[in-house]
């Protein structure tokens, strides 16, 4: 079968200067993530992804995931903002049937839930062929959005939304008490005139529910930023339990 490029243009939307992208990357995970909290023994340098005692090969995953471009392209049309870009990287566990018994975001810097949620559901309905070895395969894949884009938005360090984000400590525990999730995630906040929260979108390592994804975002509705005045910014923030104290 034949292996595609580790760098794939999956489509390219809209006209003139605000054409968008959806690339496919490499699905190898890097050095600093071989998913060794997983119990891995070992990940194939080049063509082939394992998990446990599970193999899928890379051109396979490859494949798979060509064939549902255009689901997954779909996900980035509902970026309705040019400014909204960056990357998603989804982690997928698939059985021995071939069927995707769980997936979630790893890692995101695009800022949208909305997108990563759909691209959850999309991916949840795929079906790859059966890993070799008598578990489950597990890897990464990655999408890269609106490259263009990334000039539209402003990045701010931690200290910019730090007090907002302390004041929204109540809100997230609920979420997390809600949810029994208190493990530590990430935000990638967009936030605009008189600091309205534009979109969200939310990460971790760990697994967690989309409904406690949502439950975080939507928190953040309640939430006042610093007025940006004309700019719109880009905010990411690490919340780990009771990182925020009075």
């Amino acid at each position: 079968m034949r292996a595609y490029p580790l760098i794939l243009t999956l489509i390219a939307l809209g006209c003139g200067p605000q054409v968008n992208e959806v690339e496919q990357g490499s699905h190898q995970p890097p050095p600093d993530s071989r998913l060794r909290d997983l119990g891995e023994d070992k990940v194939d340098d080049g063509m082939s992804v394992s998990g446990l005692e599970g193999v899928l090969d890379e051109d396979v995953i490859s494949t798979v995931i060509t064939e549902h471009f255009d689901g997954f392209s779909y996900c980035f049309k509902k970026a309705r903002a040019p400014y909204i870009s960056g990357n998603v990287t989804l982690r997928f566990q698939v059985a021995q049937s071939g069927r995707v018994r769980q997936v979630h975001v790893e890692r995101a810097d695009l800022g949208s839930r909305v997108i990563e949620d759909c691209l959850l559901q999309t991916a949840k309905h795929l079906t790859f062929p059966k890993p070799r070895g008598d578990g489950d395969a597990y890897f990464l894949f990655p999408f890269d959005w609106n490259r263009r884009g990334r000039s539209l938005s402003q990045d701010e360090g931690q200290d910019w939304g730090y007090e907002s984000m302390r004041a929204s400590q109540g809100l997230i525990d609920a979420c997390r008490d809600k949810h029994s999730f208190q493990a530590p995630f990430h935000l990638t906040i967009y936030v605009g005139r008189s600091g309205r929260l534009l979109s969200a979108g939310f990460h971790s390592k760990d697994y967690a529910s989309e409904v406690f994804a949502s439950c975080i975002v939507t928190a953040l509705n309640e939430v006042q930023f610093p007025n940006p005045g004309d700019r719109v910014i880009k905010y990411h923030a690490l919340l780990e339990k009771l990182t925020y104290k009075n």
